[in-house]
């Protein structure tokens, strides 16, 4: 049986490290799909509740910025 060579591991996001996820999550929720702003939204809740986010005053702002946008959110999903 011949043997394939194995491709490195994909890095899931939540191996991420943390301000690189915050940012991806930012992106996201800025989308104009809102199972996007969605999933975003509740996986921002998730790193911000882990405790080991270390963020820098931007990055605070900008989080503060997109869920105060959110509560403004047309997809009741989002904005509850």
């Amino acid at each position: 049986r011949e043997r394939r060579p194995r491709r490195p591991p994909r890095r899931p996001a939540a191996a991420m490290p943390s301000g690189a996820r915050i940012r991806e999550i930012l992106d996201k929720i800025g989308s104009h799909d809102k199972d996007f702003r969605y999933m975003a939204t509740s996986d921002l809740l998730v790193e911000l509740n882990s405790g080991s986010v270390a963020l820098d005053a931007p990055t605070e702002r900008r989080i503060l910025e997109q869920l105060l946008a959110r509560l403004e959110d047309t997809s009741g999903d989002v904005s509850a």
